[in-house]
């Protein structure tokens, strides 16, 4: 499934985008903070990202898939949705 996620803006005031460590250090292994939370604050919608190495390259799927639930909510629809179904459409993004 295409989703229109090319068309939704977000205003830089609206997320709160947090980092964390998502692997574990080990021998010759630094410990990095690449794991990326946004929250997008008018939904109360939060994405997390860690499957990359780079904080960088996780921040740009954590944004694709925040576009991509916000462009599948219907406006007047936007309460009833539960963490179930924001699941179900996240597993379309991957």
């Amino acid at each position: 499934m295409k989703a229109k996620n090319r068309n939704v803006l977000i205003c830089p005031q609206d997320i709160v985008i947090k980092t964390y460590c998502a692997r574990h250090g080990g021998q010759w292994v630094p410990i990095v903070e690449n794991g990326v939370k946004i929250e997008h604050l008018p939904t109360g919608i939060t994405v997390t990202c860690d499957k990359e190495r780079s904080a960088h390259a996780n921040r740009a799927l954590a944004m694709k898939r925040l576009r991509f639930i916000l462009a599948s909510l219907p406006q007047a629809d936007a309460d009833l949705w539960d963490e179930s179904t924001i699941l179900a459409l996240l597993m379309q993004v991957e």
